[in-house]
Parts: structure tokens; sequence; C-alpha cells
């Protein structure tokens, strides 16, 4: 796992935590099985030992996105995509290199979300996402859903597992983004 010792990142087991890292944006995270294994070579042979993992909640169609897209709300995981997720995070972790996690991003609340003004709503639900009671909800259950889900493939859940090197609640979110379009 990583630390913060002396006012900086450390490994648990000893030494001081350096990265040198890349964001992988979707649909990349949702590569078939040997697209991702054949990127977690490249990667590790290019010196990269962390990867952060964004945007996985942007609506890309089925199989390319992290929450179901045949729904008319986001409640579910697309189960063929936290597949391929959990593959590309096994591949990255037998190669050594650690992951960072971006929670809430882009997501598009859709129809059934039980959210007021879904449609008035920018990606991610913009800053409503910062006080709206139903959108920290859904954030929370979200977030609750991806950390906890157990990866088949390294048997552990992503909160448990020292492949998480940190998570980013939120990403790009402020209240600047209203300036242009106020609406």
């Amino acid at each position: 796992f990583v630390t913060v010792r002396d006012h900086r990142l450390a490994f648990t087991k000893g030494g001081r935590a350096r990265f040198f890292g890349v964001t992988l944006l979707p649909p990349v995270p949702f590569l078939d099985r040997e697209r991702a294994d054949a990127l977690a070579v490249r990667l590790a042979r290019s010196g990269i030992n962390l990867v952060r993992l964004g945007d996985l909640d942007t609506s890309l169609g089925p199989e390319r996105s992290l929450f179901d897209d045949t729904r008319d709300d986001t409640r579910e995981f697309d189960p063929v995509s936290i597949g391929k997720l959990d593959h590309l995070i096994a591949a990255l972790k037998g190669r050594g290199i650690y992951v960072a996690l971006e929670l809430q991003s882009v997501r598009k609340y859709r129809s059934e979300d039980g959210v007021a003004d879904v449609a008035q709503l920018p990606p991610g639900g913009g800053p409503a996402s910062v006080f709206d009671p139903a959108l920290k909800q859904k954030q929370l259950d979200a977030a609750k859903a991806l950390l906890g889900h157990v990866n088949p493939e390294t048997g552990l859940a992503l909160r448990d597992d020292p492949v998480l090197a940190w998570v980013t609640l939120a990403g790009e979110i402020s209240l600047f983004d209203l300036i242009e379009n106020p609406g």
C-alpha cells in the first residue's frame, strides 16, 4: 500500500513511493483481454508504474462504459465492461503497475435515476453534484459498488487491493463551469 510518511508518499513496506504514470480514458480501460495484456506489457516496458483511470463513467455505449448504457438509469455497471476493467487492473497489477482511480467525472444521469431536472444537468452533475443530496447519494452508491466489487482475477475488492494507490473523489467539478453557460 501507499501511505504518507514525513510528508511524502511511501510504500508501507518501506521506501519512498515515486510514480511515473499515464492516464487512461474510455474506451481504453475496457479493452478486450489480449489488447489489455499487450498494453500492460508495453506500459511496464516503458517504465510506467502508475495508471490513472479517469472518466470511467463516460457513456460510450454497451461494453465501453462503466454504467450499463442499455438502461434508463445509472444504477448498474455494464457486466461486460466491469469484466474488462477487472482484467486490465489484474494485468497492470501483474506487471507492478499501480492504479489511481477517479470515481466521479462525466456521468450522464438518466431519466430513471430519480434526479430532478436530469436533462438540465451537465455531465457529472456539475456543481450540483457537490450540494444535491440525491446526486451525492448516487455518487456514494456507485463508489461503494466499484470499490467493493471483487475482481475475480485478483480475488480482492479494489478497496482492499494494494494495487490501488489512491482515489480521486471527483474530477474537474467547478462552479466556474457555469460561467460560459449559466442557464
